[in-house]
This record gives structure tokens, C-alpha cells and sequence, in this order.
């Protein structure tokens, strides 16, 4: 079993968004992240469009998120702006669009009904700058299934190693309750949470290209050698 790694771009620039995608893949990445919040807002109806026609560019997958301040985002513009540039990235039909827990409902309803239209994945994510109790995790696992998310994406913030355990469990909770997850920690105390989500069951786990993006983050070609390291010990016969 290969343990799939997301490669995360965060560029001001959509062209140098497309040539680090290409060397993510190279580098052993699974599928691309980009992070259009990071974008010059001045060139980005042209840099949407650009990022949009990846899907008949590049071999890979392609995630859209253009995540929020609340969130741990750089989006300068207004809520109305953002929500529709998500409905934008969305049209181009990419993999996968990442959509936050924390919005309205009846705009994630609206954003999840656009995206099963067009035949997109949706990640229903949710980050923490601490590490609530469980019970607060299997709560937005329960919420995210009620809102028919394809996958939910659960990443709080280490402040111990113990509480890599604690993200751990969680996969066992999205399987009883019967929804695909990514769940890790952010934070230095994470990052063993990052080498082994996908272990449990994440989907897949994220890394850097060119620099990192989220605390704690490692390098796609680095997480890929410790990944297929592990796996080859912990699946071979």
C-alpha cells in the first residue's frame, strides 16, 4: 500500500504555483494542494484560470483551498469575495475543493450541492490552535458526515507528544461513525502525528515543496522516504 502525500503550494504567483507542482510530483507527492489564498489578489481571476487548467495539465490530483484568516489563512478580502472564488475553483472541476466546518451551514450546503454537480470531492476541514478533547473531535466527525462531506479534515495543534495519541484515535471514531478523515496535529509536538495519519487511515498527509507552509510541516521527498520506509516495515510479511 502506498501512503498517499499531499504537496502544498502556497505562491503569489499562479506560473510558479505550476512549476513547483511539477517538480512536488517529482519530488513523490500524490496529489496537489493549492493554497489560493496566498495569491495576488490583483492578478486573480487570470491566476484562477491559470491554476484551473492543471487538471489537463498535470498527472496529479488537484485540491483547491483558499483558506481563511480564522482558519490559519492569509485571505486579505472580504467573506463574499472568498466564497466565490470557491465557487470559481470549483466550476474548473479539480479533485477536490477544501470548504471550512466553521462557515455557515447553508453555505456549505450550497458549496457541497455546487461541488457534487460538477463532481468534486469535498474536505470538510477544521484546524485548532490547541488540542480540544476528543469528545469536541468526534463532534465535528458527526457534523461533517450530517453534511455529506466526502472527507473531513481534522488538524489541531500539539502541545505535548501525547497528544499525537489523541489524533490518532480519532480514525477509529470517522470509522464507526463511517466517514473518510485527515486528522494530524500541527505544531513541532505533531509532526510524528504527520508521519503516521495515513497509518491509521487519514486519506492522505500533507508536506512542503519549496518551504513550509504549516507548522510542523516536512518536505514531500523527506515524508516520502520515511513513509515508504515505514510502510515496507509495517506491511511486509
Amino acid at each position: 500500500m502506498k501512503h498517499r502525500i499531499c504537496a502544498t503550494i502556497a505562491e503569489t504567483n499562479a506560473l510558479e504555483a505550476l512549476k513547483l507542482a511539477s517538480i512536488g510530483q517529482k519530488m513523490g507527492a500524490d496529489l496537489i494542494e493549492y493554497r489560493l489564498d496566498f495569491l495576488e489578489r490583483k492578478n486573480f481571476e487570470k491566476d484562477v484560470s491559470v491554476i484551473g487548467n492543471l487538471k489537463e495539465q498535470a498527472e496529479l490530483p488537484v485540491i483547491f483551498t483558499v483558506r481563511s484568516n480564522k482558519e490559519g489563512g492569509v485571505w486579505e478580502g472580504s467573506e463574499e469575495e472568498r466564497l466565490n472564488i470557491i465557487e470559481t475553483c470549483i466550476d474548473t472541476a479539480p479533485a477536490y475543493v477544501d470548504i471550512e466546518l466553521t462557515l455557515d451551514i447553508e453555505d456549505i450546503s450550497k458549496l457541497c450541492l455546487m461541488a457534487k454537480k460538477n463532481d468534486v470531492s469535498v474536505i470538510l476541514s477544521r484546524h485548532y490552535e490547541n488540542m480540544p478533547p476528543l469528545k469536541q473531535l468526534i463532534s465535528d466527525l458527526k457534523e461533517a458526515k450530517a453534511l455529506e462531506a466526502d472527507v473531513v479534515k481534522i488538524i489541531p495543534t500539539a502541545k505535548t507528544l501525547e497528544d499525537n495519541l489523541e489524533i490518532l484515535k480519532l480514525h477509529s471514531s470517522a470509522k464507526d461513525i463511517g466517514i473518510k478523515i485527515i486528522a494530524f496535529c500541527m505544531g513541532k509536538y505533531g509532526v510524528l502525528s504527520r508521519m503516521l495519519c495515513s497509518f491509521f487511515g487519514s486519506e492522505f498527509t500533507y508536506a512542503g515543496v519549496n518551504k513550509v507552509v504549516a507548522s510542523g510541516q516536512l518536505m514531500v521527498d523527506s515524508l516520502r522516504m520515511i513513509l515508504d520506509g515505514l510502510s515496507h516495515i509495517v506491511e511486509s510479511k
